[in-house]
């Protein structure tokens, strides 16, 4: 009888450790300044204008910044991060060019990191993952960067995209927005048939191995 305890537990742990190995990053943005997939810095930027390598600009304008007016973009992956107000003096809108379907059983999570402005005021933003969820974030101007979270959504089999909107509460008439960086989705799904299978094999085996 202990020996049948000793597999069960040992069976379980491996469920347990399986069962979270099926977190997989499917879009991931850290706007990087140099190799071949390196994001071009711009002011102004709107649709059209310069192209933001995973995104759209789909209204108002977005300012991808290196050190510009001592801003730093110290979050996690380094030089390069985003002002969601650009220099137009209209707040930005931007979306994923990636569209995403959210499968039944599986969970999405949306990371970012997000700092103030670093120059003067307060300011909002909101981040949507689809219909799945939102957040509404405001920042005073010297707020750190600081991680944050949307998630764990449970996917309904429907479709979208990430979006990050500086003008949802109305028009912003300046050109300072909060600063962004290190997009990351993630999509935990769970363990195939096939895969839960073998794993009760393996335990059955395991407790009739401890019997002998």
């Amino acid at each position: 009888m202990k020996g049948l305890m000793t597999g069960l537990k040992v069976g379980v742990a491996m469920l347990a450790l399986s069962g979270s190995m099926f977190a997989t990053s499917i879009f991931s943005d850290n706007f990087p300044d140099s190799g071949v997939n390196a994001e071009p810095q711009g002011l102004g930027s709107t649709n059209g204008t310069m192209d933001l390598l995973k995104w759209d600009v789909v209204s108002g304008s977005v300012d991808v910044l290196d050190t510009f007016l001592g801003v730093n973009c110290g979050s996690p992956s380094g030089k390069r991060c985003v002002d969601i107000n650009g220099s137009s003096g209209v707040a930005g809108r931007i979306q994923s060019t990636q569209q995403f379907t959210f499968a039944a059983g599986s969970f999405y999570t949306l990371t970012l990191y997000v700092s103030g402005s670093q120059r003067s005021g307060s300011d909002t933003m909101r981040v949507s993952l689809g219909t799945l969820g939102s957040v509404d974030i405001t920042l005073p101007a010297a707020a750190t960067w600081q991680l944050v979270t949307l998630g764990a959504f449970a996917g309904n089999g429907s479709t979208g995209r990430i979006v990050i909107d500086g003008a949802y509460a109305g028009a912003d008439a300046d050109n300072i927005g909060l600063v962004f960086d290190d997009v990351n989705l993630d999509e935990t799904g769970t363990p195939e048939p096939a895969t839960m299978a073998l794993l009760g094999a393996g335990l059955v085996a395991m407790g009739l191995r401890r019997r002998k």
